[in-house]
């Protein structure tokens, strides 16, 4: 009888170690699904200057004298050199492409802060003129040209005492100055307006992750 009561009380006390220990392992393989849970944030991937210039429309090319063609296009990217354009700089934000005739093509992906891809800086030299256009990027890889992104007055470039005249037509020349801003220029030479005025300042839009916001900087007398 003795022996029967010991031999209950030890199966009661193992019985009772084996739960503890299922409950103990249980506990441990939940605990860490939930320290692990996170939350998801939507985000856009990483682009690089050449994926944008995979996207991109032809008609960025329109202003240089050779154009681009979608077979071009396709050589560039595979090849880094078509039967009239070649690569000849490539980082993750600027590519620059030569062509047969000399023109110079600086492409330059300007990051958004915003939850958005950004824009296409594109600065072309085809030895008559420079010129600078941005292009939008939309989420779904579309590109629109911005129109009037420098907003600049004559004015910019006078000091107080020898300004313009409001109705005073002015020409300006843009340089893209890296990494991320583009220098505005008046265009004087020959103009009666400037027999007796001389420039005053530097104009320069820097690009904010947002918009080009103007800085004009006084020239040292």
């Amino acid at each position: 009888m003795n022996h029967s009561i010991i031999a209950i009380f030890f199966l009661t006390l193992l019985s009772c170690d084996n739960n503890n220990l299922n409950n103990t392992s249980s506990e441990n393989l939940i605990a860490p699904l939930i320290v692990q849970k996170e939350t998801k944030v939507n985000r856009l991937p990483s682009f690089d200057i050449k994926s944008i210039f995979e996207w991109s429309p032809l008609v960025i090319f329109s202003h240089t004298s050779e154009g681009l063609t979608s077979e071009e296009k396709e050589d560039l990217i595979n090849k880094n050199k078509s039967s009239a354009w070649e690569l000849i700089e490539h980082t993750k934000n600027k590519m620059t492409l030569k062509s047969i005739s000399n023109d110079l093509v600086n492409l330059y992906y300007l990051e958004s802060v915003k939850n958005q891809i950004g824009v296409l800086a594109l600065a072309v030299n085809n030895r008559q003129n420079n010129s600078v256009e941005i292009w939008s990027i939309g989420e779904n890889r579309s590109f629109r040209k911005i129109k009037d992104p420098f907003q600049i007055n004559a004015n910019d470039f006078m000091s107080s005492e020898e300004k313009l005249p409001d109705d005073y037509q002015a020409t300006f020349q843009y340089h893209y100055v890296e990494p991320k801003s583009v220098e505005v220029s008046l265009h004087t030479w020959m103009e009666k307006a400037f027999e007796d005025r001389k420039i005053a300042n530097k104009v320069l839009f820097e690009w904010d992750g947002e918009i080009f916001k103007k800085k004009i900087i006084k020239l040292n007398s």
